[in-house]
């Protein structure tokens, strides 16, 4: 018995998506609401693009045992005016969440520097944006793939790894 519910331990690991500067397993930054719908095998309560003045719409979902949070957009930089949602950023505090090269909540802020050392970075302080005393506590490092116009966040509290983000890298 015991052995039994450790191989269904190790299954559910094994299928948990890997994170990536172009999206979480096979969902993909800029895929179409059908697109994701399809993948996750379940409709997803988006409001009307009428809805929401600025475009843009979140739903949180589960995808292969990991929570998500969802942000689809009507428009980018690259798309005035999209006749459909597409999927513009991913979000993640999942415990079991980590990247092809084994980047995963809990590690050190400066140990994954080392790793990511040569690559686009851009490290920056207080991701909470709040007024919050211990503001300090918070900081983000950003690698950039510019060759797909994505991103890949990841957030720290006290130096240690609590989230991810991957979505549009859009700016000039």
């Amino acid at each position: 018995m015991m052995l039994a519910g450790c191989m269904l331990a190790l299954i559910s690991a094994a299928q948990q998506p890997v994170i990536s500067s172009m999206g979480v397993g096979e969902l993909r930054i800029l895929q179409t609401q059908q697109q994701v719908e399809k993948l996750l095998g379940k409709k997803l309560s988006i409001r009307s693009k009428q809805a929401n003045e600025r475009g843009i719409d979140t739903v949180w979902t589960e995808y292969l045992g990991m929570r998500l949070q969802l942000v689809f957009s009507y428009y980018t930089m690259m798309d005035d005016d999209l006749p459909s949602p597409k999927l513009y950023s991913i979000y993640t505090d999942a415990a079991g969440a980590k990247t092809r090269s084994g980047i995963a909540p809990g590690d050190d802020k400066f140990d994954i520097i080392k790793k990511l050392d040569g690559r686009r970075l851009t490290i920056g302080p207080d991701w909470q944006k709040e007024a919050l005393p211990d503001k300090q506590r918070y900081s983000v490092v950003r690698l950039s793939d510019y060759d797909n116009s994505t991103f890949l966040n990841f957030y720290f509290v006290d130096n240690k790894l609590v989230a991810f983000e991957v979505g549009v890298e859009e700016g000039c």
